[in-house]
């Protein structure tokens, strides 16, 4: 049985629509990604630049005499 133009034009258009989804969720994965990532680069940023408080050590704070 001879394939028609519209069996082909159907069958390219499936398989294109099928391409395209999995393009969709490949970008949603990484997109994702990123946001996951970005949060991390932010915390660890956070961690990184948050001054700390120098306290003296015992000997330093003490006189003797």
């Amino acid at each position: 049985m001879p394939v028609t133009r519209n069996q082909v034009a159907s069958s390219t258009n499936e398989a294109e629509e099928d391409m395209l989804q999995r393009y969709k969720e490949t970008l949603k994965i990484v997109e994702e990604r990123e946001e996951e990532l970005q949060r991390q680069l932010a915390a660890a940023r956070a961690t990184v630049e948050k001054p700390t408080i120098s306290t003296p050590s015992p000997a330093e704070g003490t006189l003797t005499f």
